[in-house]
């Protein structure tokens, strides 16, 4: 998918979404379950693949071969800018020019 934010903010929306994972959970265990949260599987609406299965949303990559020790800024790089401005606001980083709103239900008396 091609990234609808310019590169450089992008890549400094990575450098700080990664400071503040490893800020919240300092061990490559919780950090790797914490982005595992946010991976989906994606199913073929055609159902061409088998049983329809056709990946994931992004790749977690890692940086040992026993996949034990996860490499934050390539994997948070693999996400689409959906997925990764989601985990930054999750984060609680500041994401400029792009304003989120959270559904507020309002009841007026009549």
């Amino acid at each position: 998918m091609k990234s609808k934010a310019s590169p450089r903010q992008v890549m400094n929306i990575i450098d700080l979404t990664a400071q503040k994972i490893w800020q919240n959970y300092a061990s490559y265990d919780k950090v790797l379950s914490y982005i595992n949260r946010w991976q989906e599987q994606i199913w073929d609406v055609n159902n061409t693949g088998w049983n329809g299965y056709d990946g994931v949303n992004f790749e977690i990559i890692y940086k040992d071969q026993n996949n034990t020790q996860i490499n934050l800024i390539k994997t948070l790089n693999n996400m689409d800018d959906d997925t990764l401005f989601r985990v930054a606001v999750d984060m609680g980083v500041q994401i400029p020019n792009i304003i989120y709103a959270v559904p507020e239900i309002i009841s007026i008396a009549a």
